[in-house]
Protein backbone atom coordinates (compact mmCIF):
# COMPACT_ATOMS: atom_id res chain seq x y z
CA UNK A 1 0.00 0.00 0.00
CA UNK A 2 1.14 3.30 -0.95
CA UNK A 3 2.07 5.93 1.81
CA UNK A 4 0.13 8.70 0.95
CA UNK A 5 1.74 10.92 3.10
CA UNK A 6 4.86 10.69 0.84
CA UNK A 7 4.01 11.25 -2.19
CA UNK A 8 4.56 14.36 -3.97
CA UNK A 9 1.73 15.53 -6.67
CA UNK A 10 3.52 17.01 -9.92
CA UNK A 11 2.50 20.35 -10.48
CA UNK A 12 0.49 21.19 -13.81
CA UNK A 13 1.27 23.89 -16.14
CA UNK A 14 -1.88 25.65 -18.14
CA UNK A 15 -0.71 25.55 -22.10
CA UNK A 16 -3.21 28.49 -22.39
CA UNK A 17 -2.14 31.70 -23.66
CA UNK A 18 -2.80 33.89 -20.66
CA UNK A 19 -0.22 31.62 -18.23
CA UNK A 20 2.68 32.01 -20.75
CA UNK A 21 5.08 34.39 -20.56
CA UNK A 22 7.97 35.02 -23.00
CA UNK A 23 11.07 36.22 -20.98
CA UNK A 24 14.47 37.93 -22.92
CA UNK A 25 17.56 37.01 -20.25
CA UNK A 26 20.66 38.67 -21.01
CA UNK A 27 22.21 41.46 -23.50
CA UNK A 28 21.32 38.94 -26.41
CA UNK A 29 17.75 38.62 -25.62
CA UNK A 30 17.92 34.81 -25.48
CA UNK A 31 13.94 33.75 -25.68
CA UNK A 32 12.37 31.58 -22.98
CA UNK A 33 9.44 30.93 -23.23
CA UNK A 34 7.45 29.68 -19.69
CA UNK A 35 4.87 29.57 -17.36
CA UNK A 36 3.71 32.61 -15.39
CA UNK A 37 2.24 30.23 -12.71
CA UNK A 38 5.61 28.89 -12.43
CA UNK A 39 7.60 31.90 -11.95
CA UNK A 40 5.41 33.56 -10.08
CA UNK A 41 4.88 31.50 -7.27
CA UNK A 42 7.79 31.95 -5.93
CA UNK A 43 9.19 35.32 -7.20
CA UNK A 44 7.74 38.57 -5.65
CA UNK A 45 9.60 40.21 -9.05
CA UNK A 46 7.53 37.99 -11.06
CA UNK A 47 4.36 38.46 -9.41
CA UNK A 48 4.92 41.96 -9.34
CA UNK A 49 6.02 42.42 -13.24
CA UNK A 50 2.76 40.05 -14.03
CA UNK A 51 0.21 42.67 -13.18
CA UNK A 52 -2.02 44.32 -15.89
CA UNK A 53 -0.91 48.17 -15.10
CA UNK A 54 2.24 47.23 -16.09
CA UNK A 55 4.03 47.04 -19.80
CA UNK A 56 5.53 43.43 -19.00
CA UNK A 57 2.03 42.12 -17.65
CA UNK A 58 -0.13 43.20 -20.79
CA UNK A 59 2.65 42.35 -23.23
CA UNK A 60 3.36 39.41 -21.54
CA UNK A 61 6.67 40.10 -22.33
CA UNK A 62 9.92 40.46 -19.60
CA UNK A 63 13.13 41.59 -20.52
CA UNK A 64 16.02 40.46 -18.29
CA UNK A 65 19.03 41.97 -20.13
CA UNK A 66 21.42 41.83 -17.10
CA UNK A 67 20.82 38.05 -16.18
CA UNK A 68 23.06 35.64 -17.22
CA UNK A 69 21.22 32.54 -19.34
CA UNK A 70 23.10 29.86 -17.55
CA UNK A 71 22.15 31.40 -14.16
CA UNK A 72 18.81 31.98 -15.21
CA UNK A 73 17.94 28.49 -16.06
CA UNK A 74 19.30 26.92 -13.13
CA UNK A 75 16.79 29.31 -11.23
CA UNK A 76 13.83 27.74 -13.82
CA UNK A 77 14.85 24.52 -12.72
CA UNK A 78 13.75 25.39 -9.38
CA UNK A 79 11.16 27.41 -10.04
CA UNK A 80 9.89 24.36 -12.25
CA UNK A 81 11.00 21.43 -10.06
CA UNK A 82 11.64 23.22 -6.34
CA UNK A 83 14.79 21.60 -6.52
CA UNK A 84 18.15 22.94 -7.35
CA UNK A 85 21.09 20.33 -9.78
CA UNK A 86 23.91 19.45 -7.45
CA UNK A 87 26.88 16.94 -8.50
CA UNK A 88 26.79 13.80 -6.55
CA UNK A 89 28.79 14.39 -2.92
CA UNK A 90 31.29 11.21 -3.69
CA UNK A 91 31.95 12.72 -7.45
CA UNK A 92 33.38 15.75 -5.48
CA UNK A 93 35.41 14.12 -2.73
CA UNK A 94 37.25 11.85 -5.01
CA UNK A 95 37.64 14.85 -7.74
CA UNK A 96 41.32 16.23 -8.02
CA UNK A 97 40.22 19.87 -6.77
CA UNK A 98 43.76 21.29 -9.30
CA UNK A 99 42.93 18.66 -11.70
CA UNK A 100 46.10 16.58 -11.67
CA UNK A 101 46.02 12.74 -12.49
Amino acid sequence: MADSDTTMATPVYSLRDDDIVTLLVGPDEQKLVVHESCITRNSDFFKAAMKKEWTEGQTRTVKLPEERLDTFITYLNYAYRETLPTENIKNLTTKNPLGEP
